[in-house]
């Protein structure tokens, strides 16, 4: 190999390496050195007729549907949805109305919105044990108490919650 082609070599393969660089924070949480959304973040103003970025979304349901069956649970867990005005939600695990450092986005697994054309979608951070990846859900259906992500085949629900003011004082790591 010629030494211009042994270089173009290794810097390729040095970009290729760069470009899949994530990092975990110090809640565990992982990071991406730049932005692997495959969705661009919202831009526009009219989403906030739909969501409040003032208030926290709490999962009170899922209803998935396979065939003629349907089962319905409640209670799904502490999970919550927290979206911030620059086009980012958080989804958090747990959340407590007493503990400030609840609400800390470093806790966060790490999304992206965008209101287009009539249509909000989220695009959050899926880990599992084979790997992870990035999962978009549609918005279905809103009203003033709750958001609706999902399909003809699931559907999940968030109820909107209050939060104290002194909660809204972070802004998110991603």
């Amino acid at each position: 190999m010629n030494f211009k082609l042994k270089t173009g070599v290794i810097i390729m393969l040095t970009l290729l390496i760069a470009s899949c660089v994530s990092y975990r924070n110090d809640y565990g949480r992982k990071r991406f050195a730049c932005c692997k959304f495959t969705m661009k973040r919202n831009t526009n103003s009219e989403v906030y007729k739909i969501i409040d970025t003032t208030k926290i979304y709490k999962l009170v349901s899922v209803l998935n549907i396979e065939g003629k069956d349907s089962t319905y649970l409640k209670d799904i867990n502490k999970y919550f949805l927290k979206f911030y005005a620059d086009g980012k939600v958080g989804e958090f695990f747990s959340y407590d109305d007493i503990s400030l450092n609840s609400l800390n986005p470093k806790k966060a697994t790490i999304g992206v919105y965008k209101y287009s054309k009539g249509k909000l979608t989220i695009q959050t951070y899926l880990e599992t044990a084979q790997g992870g990846g990035f999962v978009k859900n549609r918005l279905k259906k809103s009203t003033d108490h709750y958001l609706e992500f999902g399909d003809e085949n699931n559907s999940v629900r968030y109820e909107k919650e209050e939060i104290p003011k002194e909660f809204l004082i972070y802004t998110p790591d991603w």
